[in-house]
């Protein structure tokens, strides 16, 4: 039986790119170059304008590794990717109308 890692290598190149990430974690173009900014994924940021991200498939390997440990290096603030309000934001926004 093939490993999900292994699929991953046979399926994309040794150096991957935001889209191939983007691919494989199954996640948005604006998350996934947030993730690469803020070094939750590490990689090489050129001043290209185009194909500015370059990861290395180990370093994606060691993210997933984290993922699956449930690391907090790797999590996420809540609500940066959703236009929702978190409850309590909301419940205080209503209190400053009412005074």
């Amino acid at each position: 039986m093939i490993t999900v890692r292994e699929e991953i290598r046979s399926n994309y190149p040794e150096t991957l790119s935001l889209e191939n990430i983007r691919c494989i974690l199954r996640i948005s173009k604006r998350k996934t170059a947030w993730m690469l900014q803020n070094g939750i994924i590490k990689c090489e940021i050129s001043e290209k304008k185009t194909k500015q991200y370059t990861v290395r498939m180990d370093d994606l390997f060691e993210y997933l590794d984290k993922v699956e440990r449930a690391d907090p290096s790797v999590k996420i603030p809540v609500g940066r990717f959703s236009a929702k309000k978190p409850k309590k934001q909301k419940k205080q926004n209503m209190e400053q109308l009412l005074h």
